[in-house]
């Protein structure tokens, strides 16, 4: 069954409360996270829909990305939106060593670092993530985030009609809510997203970064 937007469980903050679920915050704040870019066409979609409405987001990037398209990494940073970590090769923590997982994330970290930018925030690829590979990173300084709600545009057959709707409805102040920039998710996040920014636009939220 399509389950797409999903929320995620906030009990899960109970177990891991070091991790980021949302900003709650008293001011009409949404912040819109971008994952597995950057990516050619995909992401300059994404940054001329967030310009119309002159909002702010963070993007999770792929570090091998950053190093194959440099000039567009920088883009992102230059409109002044936030860069952070999402491993080099999107490694999935339930498949691999913490050493092996750490080594991937730093080395994302100095990609980044390469364009002055430091924050050591870091989402982990499918939401992904097991206690030892949590603390191996805290251990680094790494701050974990996760999300709200995932918009699910990487999905075949989405109702994105539904996942408008049900984003414009339930967002909420502090939510932190998942799209891709990713050639997979292409197609369904350009129905999604100009509609979800004008939406959420006019009922008075304003779009931040982390």
């Amino acid at each position: 069954m399509n389950m797409y937007p999903l929320r995620f469980p906030l009990i899960f903050n109970y177990f891991f409360p070091s991790v980021i679920l949302n900003k709650k915050n008293t001011e009409q704040k949404v912040y819109l996270t971008f994952d597995d870019g950057p990516t050619p066409e995909v992401t300059t979609f994404v940054l001329q829909a967030l310009k119309k409405y002159q909002a702010k987001a963070s993007f999770f990037c792929i570090g091998d990305k950053i190093t194959r398209y440099p000039e567009l990494f920088n883009k992102i940073i230059g409109e002044g939106h936030l860069v952070a970590n999402h491993t080099y090769h999107h490694v999935d923590a339930w498949k691999v060593s913490t050493q092996e997982y750490l080594k991937d994330a730093i080395e994302t970290e100095a990609a980044i670092n390469m364009y002055g930018v430091s924050n050591k925030l870091f989402r982990p690829p499918f939401g992904h993530i097991t206690p030892w590979h949590l603390s191996v990173l805290k251990k680094r300084g790494f701050q974990v985030v996760l999300w709200t709600s995932v918009a699910g545009d990487f999905k075949q057959n989405l109702d994105t009609d539904k996942v408008i709707k049900k984003l414009s409805r339930q967002a909420k102040p502090g939510d932190i809510i998942v799209f891709h920039d990713s050639k997979k998710a292409e197609k369904n996040l350009r129905k999604i997203l100009p509609e979800v920014l004008k939406n959420l636009h006019q009922k008075g939220f304003v779009f931040d970064i982390l």
